[in-house]
C-alpha cells in the first residue's frame, strides 16, 4: 500500500510522521513535492495531489478520508501503548502543576481537561490556570510552547476572571471546547456560562461574542442568582458539542442537557432561551434523576461531558456511575 502525501505542508508532514511512529507495516510513504511520477501512478494533477492525501492499495486510488480510513485499519491495536509526545511538561516523567513553579508559562499547564483539533490547530482548556490555550499548528516537539491564550491578559497569569471582576475576556474553570460552524465555544463552568466567539480568535485575550447562561458578561451566579434553573439560566456547564445545527450543553449541576439551534447571528444568542431540553420534564426543573429517584433512561444526575456520532450523543452521566448513548430527535 503506497500513501502520497505533502511533505512540503508543515502540518501534513507533522501528522503523518506520527502515523510514521506505528512502524505500519508494508506501508510506503512517498512524498509528491515535486514528483512526476507520483501523479502518473496516481492520474492526478499536482494539484490535486497537494491538496489531499492519496492512497493507493490493489491498484486503486483512494482520496481523502477513505485513504485516511485504510491507513487506521493498520495501526498497531495493542494495549499499554505509549504516548509520542507531551504537552506541558519536558518529559514524560514530570508531572508538577506549572513545572513546579507558582506561575503559568507559555508551556505549562495545571489541571488541563478539555482538548479540541480543527485544521492543523489545537485547543487545549489549561483549566486550572483559567485560560485556554491554542496551538496553530499541531505540536511536534515535547513541551512545544503554545502560540496563543483566551482568558488571561499574558502566558503568565492565571488568577480566576484574570484577577478581576467578570468580563467577556475573562475565565473561572473552562472545561470543554468545539466549534459551531467557524464559531470557537468554551464551557466556563465556573462563571455558569458558555462562552462563543465570533469565527476563531487570531489574537491573544480576545472577548466573546456573547455568553449563553448569563444576562450580561459581568454576572455569573448559578441559575441567574436563584435555586431553580430556567431555559436561559445554567449551573455548572462542562460539557459541549454540535450536532448539525445544534449546540448542546451538558449543564452538569442542574443534571440536563439544553440545545440551542444555531441563529443567523452569534450575537443574537446573549443569554438567549434553550430551544431544547433533555433529562427533565421542563426548563425549571433540576433535581437528579428529575425527581432524586431512580436512575430511568431518560434521566441524568451530574452529566459532565457529551460528545456526538453522527446524531447520537454519547454522555458521561457521571453521578449515575454510567455511559448513555442517546439518539436524539431535534426535530421534534
Amino acid at each position: 500500500m503506497k500513501v502520497f502525501f505533502n511533505n512540503s505542508c508543515k502540518i501534513c508532514r507533522a501528522e503523518i510522521n506520527i502515523y510514521k511512529k506505528e512502524n505500519i507495516e508494508n506501508l510506503n510513504w512517498i512524498d509528491i513535492t515535486k514528483n512526476k511520477n507520483a501523479e502518473l501512478e496516481t492520474k492526478k494533477t499536482d494539484k490535486e495531489l497537494l491538496r489531499r492525501l492519496h492512497v493507493e492499495k490493489d491498484g486503486q486510488i483512494y482520496v481523502g478520508i477513505e485513504g485516511f480510513l485504510l491507513i487506521w485499519k493498520n495501526i498497531p491495536e495493542d494495549n499499554n501503548v505509549p504516548a509520542d509526545l507531551v504537552l506541558g511538561q519536558n518529559n514524560f516523567i514530570d508531572n508538577q502543576p506549572n513545572r513546579g513553579k507558582q506561575q503559568a508559562a507559555v508551556n505549562t499547564l495545571h489541571w488541563c481537561y478539555g482538548v479540541f483539533y480543527y485544521q492543523g490547530k489545537l485547543f487545549v482548556a489549561d483549566t486550572g490556570n483559567r485560560r485556554v490555550l491554542i496551538w496553530h499548528q499541531f505540536p511536534t516537539e515535547n513541551g512545544q510552547p503554545a502560540d496563543m491564550v483566551l482568558g488571561q491578559p499574558n502566558m503568565t497569569f492565571r488568577n480566576e476572571n484574570g484577577g478581576g471582576s467578570p468580563t467577556a475576556f475573562s475565565m473561572r474553570w473552562c472545561h470543554d471546547i468545539t466549534l459551531w460552524e467557524e464559531n470557537l465555544v468554551v464551557t466556563d463552568a465556573g462563571n455558569n456560562r458558555v462562552m462563543i466567539w465570533e469565527g476563531i480568535p487570531t489574537e491573544n485575550n480576545t472577548p466573546c461574542s456573547a455568553v449563553l447562561g448569563q444576562k450580561t458578561f459581568d454576572f455569573v451566579e448559578m441559575n441567574q442568582g436563584v435555586y431553580f434553573p430556567t431555559a436561559s439560566s445554567l449551573s455548572m456547564p462542562y460539557g459541549v458539542d454540535v450536532v448539525d445545527d445544534w449546540l448542546i450543553v451538558a449543564d452538569t449541576a442542574n443534571s440536563r442537557l439544553l440545545g440551542w439551534e444555531k441563529p443567523e447571528s452569534i450575537l443574537t444568542l446573549q443569554g438567549k432561551d434553550a430551544d431544547a431540553n433533555a433529562g427533565q420534564f421542563d426548563f425549571v426543573s433540576k433535581g437528579e434523576n428529575r425527581d432524586f429517584g431512580i436512575p430511568k433512561r431518560d434521566s441524568l444526575n451530574w452529566c459532565y461531558g457529551i460528545k456526538f456520532c453522527g446524531n447520537t450523543a454519547i454522555i458521561s452521566d457521571s453521578g449515575n456511575n454510567r455511559i448513555l448513548l442517546w439518539r436524539l430527535n431535534h426535530e421534534d
